[in-house]
């Protein structure tokens, strides 16, 4: 019985690891280098498809784009959607990148706290960006 529990549990954390939010920053290795957000990953707009098949995140888990404009964001963001990724949001900057995780951060330490109510659906309003864009 204790198998059980034990493996029950771990599929559940499994599963709700595979949908935490993903931050990606697709500008150059030296803009990253220069600044970005804590725990975003780096892959170039211009090799997003090998790069999201070796972060390997479910089709389904939300995945937070930024670059300098919004442009290459949009532009890696029209790809995996392509893909069959379900979840994908231009957060155009990373000003707005470090907005919205700050929000989340504190929607995860208290879904009461103002701005924590998340919509289910990317395209609706993230919480503490500005008007980003799906595209």
């Amino acid at each position: 019985m204790k198998t059980a529990i034990t493996i029950l549990a771990l599929l559940w954390a499994s599963s709700t690891l595979a949908q935490a939010p993903v931050f990606i920053d697709v500008r150059s290795a030296a803009e990253f280098a220069q600044g970005h957000l804590g725990g975003a990953q780096l892959i170039p707009h211009d090799e997003i498809e090998q790069g999201i098949n070796q972060l390997q995140p479910g089709m389904d888990t939300t995945l937070y784009l930024y670059c300098r404009s919004g442009r290459r964001a949009g532009i890696a963001a029209d790809t995996l959607r392509a893909m069959g990724f379900t979840r994908v949001i231009n957060l155009e900057t990373l000003e707005n990148a470090r907005r919205t995780s700050d929000q989340l951060q504190l929607c995860a330490r208290s879904s009461d706290a103002p701005g924590c109510n998340i919509p289910e659906t990317p395209g609706e309003t993230i919480p503490g960006a500005s008007a980003p864009r799906e595209g």
